[in-house]
């Protein structure tokens, strides 16, 4: 069985991030990302897991 090759794709690539990657996109803490990713209405929930659309958080940040 191969092992999954991690941190492969660039950010600039991806469409949804995790609150680490997010808190790297945006250059902040993991806490601000988070916080940046609910006031954009870009969290998705899996389960557990929280992901972040990139497209809202784009368009979140082009009008602050």
């Amino acid at each position: 069985m191969k092992a999954r090759r991690r941190g492969t794709m660039p950010l600039s690539e991806k469409a949804l991030f995790d609150a680490n990657n997010l808190a790297e996109y945006l250059d902040l803490g993991v806490q601000a990302a988070r916080r940046i990713g609910k006031e954009a209405d870009a969290e998705i929930r899996f389960g557990k897991t929280t992901r972040y659309k990139k497209e809202k958080i784009d368009l979140y940040l082009s009008y602050l």
